[in-house]
């Protein structure tokens, strides 16, 4: 399954959380992922507890009957802004049916490991293009499947 296409992967200039938050929705929806906005349930999740998970990046994520299937917004910022406090250049947005909450809690975990190594964040912050990016993602998932 592919959770990461060359469409969702944005290189952008943002200036707060909320204005990447509100996109993320509107992106979900345009591209067909969400069939509503699923903006309030994004902002409930960082309400919770901040989705910054240090080393320059953010993991919003929302689980809902709005998403159709899961799906991963990979965002690449022009500057750094500030998420509760952490400072964020990279924002991995997690989108998830209600229905699929394993498979939400297996891609976390999945990108979890990936990112705690230092090489692989590295060069995830040194991709210049969607294609590289979508590369880095394609390794987790074909390292998951040997």
């Amino acid at each position: 399954m592919r959770l990461l296409t060359l469409q969702q992967i944005f290189f952008q200039h943002f200036l707060e959380k909320e204005e990447v938050l509100s996109e993320i929705a509107i992106l979900a929806e345009k591209l067909g992922i969400a069939s509503g906005n699923i903006y309030d349930e994004l902002k409930k999740r960082e309400e919770e507890y901040s989705t910054a998970i240090g080393h320059g990046l953010a993991i919003p994520h929302a689980k809902t009957d709005l998403i159709h299937s899961p799906a991963i917004l990979f965002f690449k910022l022009e500057q750094v802004i500030d998420w509760s406090g952490d400072e964020v250049c990279m924002i991995i947005a997690i989108l998830t049916p209600r229905s699929e909450a394993g498979i939400h809690l297996s891609i976390l975990s999945r990108l979890s490991r990936k990112l705690m190594h230092r090489e692989f964040r590295e060069r995830l912050e040194a991709a210049q293009t969607q294609q590289e990016v979508f590369d880095l993602f394609r390794l987790i998932e074909e390292e998951d499947n040997e």
